[in-house]
Parts: structure tokens; sequence; C-alpha cells
């Protein structure tokens, strides 16, 4: 098993901690096919680009990867209610927030990596399943770690 195996499972168990009342989604490149009781307030990983850091030029080769974190919301107003619009578009800033906070407290990754970080979000974007809307937020983590040739 390689490292990203270890860094994978370190980040899925770090986001299903912080969020406990979330659930995963099945699907989280496109949020339109997951089930609706997955989006009222969901999480899902995806798999970002990678960067080799050059810190050395020989094994183990350094790796920065960028995964996004998807969170969800359901929209529970239509547009002529603001209010409970902006309580779902809260919720989701709150559910980030305490992601993040979350990294503070471990920031190898459970010793996968040797520095994990939140990055940046995309802001609030909105997704229809089955013509009902729902908010999410990406939100870019980095973690650096090092991987050998060999695998392992």
């Amino acid at each position: 098993m390689s490292q990203i195996t270890t860094v994978a499972a370190a980040l899925i168990s770090l986001v299903g901690t912080a969020l406990p009342s979330h659930k995963r989604l099945q699907n989280p490149y496109h949020l339109e096919d997951n089930p609706e009781p997955l989006l009222k307030q969901g999480w899902g990983i995806r798999v970002d680009e990678g960067l080799n850091t050059k810190r050395q030029i020989s094994q183990p080769y350094f790796l920065a990867r960028t995964f996004s974190v998807v969170l969800t919301r359901e929209a529970l107003a239509v547009a002529s209610d603001p209010a409970t619009r902006e309580t779902a578009m809260l919720g989701l800033l709150e559910d980030l927030h305490a992601l993040i906070s979350t990294t503070f407290t471990d920031m190898t990754l459970g010793g996968s990596g040797f520095d994990f970080r939140y990055d940046s979000d995309g802001g609030y974007q909105e997704v229809f399943s089955e013509e009902k809307p729902y908010f999410y937020i990406e939100a870019k983590f980095v973690v650096e770690y090092s991987q050998s040739v060999s695998g392992g």
C-alpha cells in the first residue's frame, strides 16, 4: 500500500469526525447524482491536483496533493424567502468552520503527511437534484507527504 492510501483514509476519518451529523456523498464529483437524503447535509472528497514539491531529487519523492471537501445543505426555501435561504447558507459556513478547526488539531493528518492545511474555498454554489435546490461549498485542503518509489 502506498502513502496516498494512508493519506486518503486519514482525511476521510477526519471529515467524518468533524461532521458527525453529516452523511457521506456517493458521488462528490457529480452532486446531482446523489440521493436527496445525502444532499440534505452531506460531505464528499474529491481528489484534485498533485504537485511535486521537489524537496529531494532522489527517492522518496514529495508531493503536495490537493483534496476538495464538498459540503452540502438543503436549500429549505425558495428565492422569495431570503432569511431561510440565508440560514442554510450560514449552516454551510458553520460546517466549514468545524472542519477547518479540526485541521488545526492534527496538522500532520494522523502522521500520514507532514503539512496538512486548509487552502481556500469557492464560496456558495447551488445544484439541483430532482428540481430541488441544494447549496454546496467546495473547500480545498492540501497535504504534503513523501512517497517511496517502491510503494510503501
